[in-house]
């Protein structure tokens, strides 16, 4: 198994994704009551921390209207002035209507998909160099010019007397350097098959 590194960058984020996903599901599917928590009038979330009521609870038993008015013996007061309200308020929107988070996640995934159909695969070279010639074995060498032969040889002979005769030509200062260094006029491809 070869993973490159695209896929393990990118793998990663995908799995990221999904997990996030999950959690967008745990938020859609969410419900007050299998929490052990109730909402008042004003959609404010409250959490019962006594586990032991929350045994023999049900939806009646966990409601604003049953935790306000009935009193706590142990406490002598309500059963809701001990529970903690969270800043979060429990809007109880239509799963359709939930349903509309998910179409930004539906257009990730599709484009997510079709870059990896466009982009995602690679051209081997040897696959090309198989392509144009028939059963080959050994090293094949594909010249790579640089510049037209002529226009090569050209600028080498016009530089090299602008270079010795401290002259320009034509076309401006020589482009070969005065201090001898070597210029590259062409390269060499060499695939091994």
């Amino acid at each position: 198994m070869h993973i490159t590194g695209k896929w393990f960058n990118y793998g990663i984020i995908m799995l990221v994704i999904i997990l996030d996903l999950n959690m967008w599901k745990n938020q859609i599917f969410y419900s007050p009551f299998l929490f052990g928590q109730y909402t008042d009038p004003g959609s404010y979330i409250y959490t019962v921390t006594d586990t032991k009521f929350l045994e023999t609870a049900n939806e009646t038993t966990l409601s604003y209207a049953w935790r306000s008015q009935n009193i706590n013996p142990a406490t002598n007061q309500s059963f809701a002035t001990t529970d903690p309200r969270m800043n979060s308020k429990y809007l109880d929107f239509a799963l359709a209507v939930k349903g509309i988070a998910f179409i930004p996640s539906i257009a990730a995934f599709l484009t997510f998909g079709c870059l990896i159909w466009r982009y995602g695969r690679e051209e081997f070279v040897v696959e090309k160099v198989l392509e144009d010639l028939d059963k080959v074995d050994g090293v094949v060498i594909e010249e790579i010019d640089v510049e037209d032969a002529d226009t090569s040889r050209e600028k080498l002979t016009a530089s090299t007397d602008s270079r010795q005769n401290g002259i320009a030509d034509g076309g401006g200062v020589s482009e070969l350097p005065s201090d001898g260094t070597p210029v590259l006029l062409g390269m060499q491809h060499v695939t091994y098959v």
